[in-house]
């Protein structure tokens, strides 16, 4: 069933669209601009915008692709792109001059982006030769940035939580059954993970201001922690090979510590 369903409440929107099948928006507001085309069978763009200058590009090309975008305040902004089968996206917004940008290229993939602030940035990939992948991001605060990119492989898990105002999230992926959950709480604190293998987990926490965490891991079966309270601390982890288990933890300010296995 081919439904289009347009309810356009701003006053002058430019608005360009090419789907065969479900398309709704609703806006309200001025200078809101949206640009959507959609080519194969099952596709679907959920949009609703409100208050002034928001903007929403939407590209889908394959089969069962749906994409959902919320805004709220002014200024946002959502650029997707997806190609391949099978390929899901929920983006939602709060606040002023946010910007999410999402590539999908893989079968089967899933990306969440949720912001809610001002001046927020995230960005997530999902390469050619990746299936049933998922990837979810969070930032609550002001100027934060979060990266997640997933090169190839199965059943990988990327989830990075930001709570706080200019914290850095970066987190990188080839493999199988790899999994990366980054969390952070405070100002300008910075984690990555990247990963390149199978069956491997990586994990950060930190909780205060101007903490550094990095975990690098290739091989198989590898599990990686760090987990700091407090500023300025310091942690890193690199494991190489197979079955390398580490674990970090770091209480107080000013420490500095990295485990080579």
């Amino acid at each position: 069933m081919r439904k289009l369903n347009l309810f356009l409440a701003a006053l002058a929107v430019p608005c360009f669209a090419m789907a065969q099948n479900e398309l709704n928006i609703e806006q309200a507001g001025t200078g809101h601009v949206i640009q959507i085309e959609q080519v194969g069978s099952n596709n679907l763009s959920d949009i609703a915008q409100r208050d002034a200058g928001q903007m929403v590009q939407i590209m889908q090309t394959g089969n069962e692709n749906w994409a959902y975008t919320d805004q709220e305040g002014m200024l946002n902004s959502v650029m997707l792109e997806q190609s391949g089968n099978g390929n899901y996206s929920m983006f939602f917004q709060g606040g002023e001059n946010n910007s999410a940008t999402a590539v999908m290229a893989g079968e089967e993939n899933y990306v969440y982006i949720e912001q809610f602030g001002n001046d927020n940035t995230a960005e997530a990939t999902q390469h050619a030769g990746t299936m049933s992948n998922s990837l979810e991001q969070f930032q609550w605060g002001d100027a934060n940035y979060s990266s997640a990119e997933q090169h190839s492989g199965m059943s990988n898990v990327i989830w990075q939580g930001q709570y706080g105002n200019n914290n850095t999230a970066i987190a990188l992926q080839a493999g199988d059954r790899v999994w990366a959950v980054q969390y952070q709480e405070g100002m300008e604190n910075y984690t990555a993970v990247a990963q390149y293998g199978a069956d491997l987990w990586g994990e950060t926490e930190q909780y205060g201001n101007g903490n550094i965490a990095a975990i690098g891991q290739t091989g198989t079966n590898h599990v990686g922690y760090i987990g700091q309270w407090g500023n300025n601390n310091a942690a890193a982890i690199i494991q190489t090979g197979n079955g390398k288990n580490a674990v970090i933890t770091q209480i107080g300010n000013n420490n500095v510590i990295g485990i080579v296995q």
